[in-house]
């Protein structure tokens, strides 16, 4: 098989034309740990509708299809969008392939020498699996318990009774552990008051379980009584949130103290799929990072009157967007929208230029993450593609 294609793959998007559909089943499920797009036509019609929409990077044609390979009609909107689309002509039937034990394999080093990728892209866990990474220590625990270092106020159940101030250590959903100078009495509850992201504060009554002094201060744990379930979805979600966090690469550098800072600097947005987030020629606000869903930048190409969708990438949980328009003050160059429903980490940049003069270590933290995305990003294209595949001509293969 011959590949002259030089262009770092972004949009998988394939094309199947033809009838056999139990090749097209197979395929598909050889595939199915990878991040692809499927769109079948059974005619000509149905794919020149197909590519008057959107430009695949990748054909397949089946047997029974094979004589398009030379029909003029066929190589014109082959070619008609980002150069000549690649093509896989298949000359076997499924149960040919299907007894033959390599195919797959075969097939997916195909794909990588077409694309000039030394791995093809799998899709990625969602947000819950992401948060079983890691998970060693006592699994059985009801709530997602993490470490966390804010100020906490600890009141006695009694008018004039015994306040303090301390620092939370632990928290979930079930209670809390506290650092104080001072011991706490074992009597009665106690009002625990603190705050987390976004300006949310907690008055939730506790009762002492155990105390230890450690060093030079009181080590103190309680468990929370009486919360309702508001309040305890609450602090359940920001602890698997912080987690999701502190494993993504943009925060590798971030300590938990700086991902709390983080936290309380941006926020939780939900974007019913299909909804637009931001479109190109607008100008950038805000940066993001998926948490959940998927999110699809685009640009439009073409003359006014037959503008036609140019896919650039699909964005997943764990990865972020936004950022170079923010940190440029520049026009957005694509547009972003969400495919699925999804909920987004957001920070604008009012957060952005606040944290660079109350917390500047964070923030240049935060953009050295933004470099060295841009550099990978410049790695594999030019500085007009930055964020934007492309296509070159390339030969038909045969399988």
């Amino acid at each position: 098989m011959s590949a002259n294609a030089n262009s770092s793959l972004k949009s998988y998007d394939i094309v199947f034309l033809g009838k056999d559909a139990e090749l097209y089943s197979l395929i598909r499920n050889i595939l199915k740990e990878f991040e692809f797009d499927f769109y079948r036509s059974e005619n000509l019609d149905d794919f020149g509708k197909l590519i008057a929409q959107k430009c695949p990077r990748l054909i397949l044609l089946s047997s029974d299809s094979s004589s398009l390979s030379e029909d003029e009609n066929f190589n014109t909107l082959r070619t008609a969008a980002d150069g000549k689309i690649p093509m896989f002509l298949f000359t076997k039937t499924a149960a040919e392939y299907r007894n033959d034990g390599s195919f797959g394999s075969t097939f997916i080093d195909n794909l990588k020498k077409v694309w000039q990728e030394s791995a093809l892209p799998k899709k990625p866990p969602s947000r819950a699996k992401f948060m079983e990474i890691g998970k060693t220590h006592n699994e059985k625990r009801k709530f997602t318990r993490i470490s966390v270092k804010t100020p906490v106020l600890i009141c006695e159940d009694s008018a004039n009774g015994f306040r303090t101030n301390g620092f939370l250590r632990n928290l979930s959903a079930g209670g809390i552990s506290v650092n104080s100078k001072e011991k706490i009495s074992d009597s009665g509850w106690h009002l625990l008051g603190f705050s987390l992201a976004q300006g949310k504060t907690f008055k939730l009554r506790g009762v002492k379980t155990r105390d230890s002094y450690i060093g030079d201060h009181w080590h103190t744990a309680f468990r929370f009584e009486k919360v309702n379930s508001a309040d305890s979805d609450d602090i359940d979600e920001y602890a698997c949130n912080l987690i999701f966090l502190r494993k993504l690469r943009v925060f590798s550098e971030f300590d938990a103290e700086d991902l709390i800072y983080i936290m309380r600097t941006g926020k939780k947005i939900n974007i019913p799929s299909g909804s637009i987030i931001f479109s190109a020629g607008t100008p950038g606000r805000n940066f993001y990072v998926v948490f959940e869903g998927k999110i699809k930048i685009f640009r439009m190409t073409g003359a006014l009157g037959a503008k036609k969708e140019k896919f650039l990438a699909f964005i997943h949980p764990g990865e972020f967007f936004g950022e170079m328009a923010l940190l440029m003050d520049i026009e957005r160059s694509g547009s972003a929208q969400a495919v699925e429903n999804s909920t987004l980490f957001q920070i604008n940049r009012e957060s952005l230029d606040e944290l660079l003069t109350s917390r500047s270590d964070i923030a240049v933290k935060l953009y050295r993450s933004f470099i060295s995305a841009l550099v990978e990003r410049l790695n594999t294209t030019d500085q007009e593609l930055i964020d934007s595949p492309f296509t070159t001509p390339l030969d038909i293969s045969k399988m």
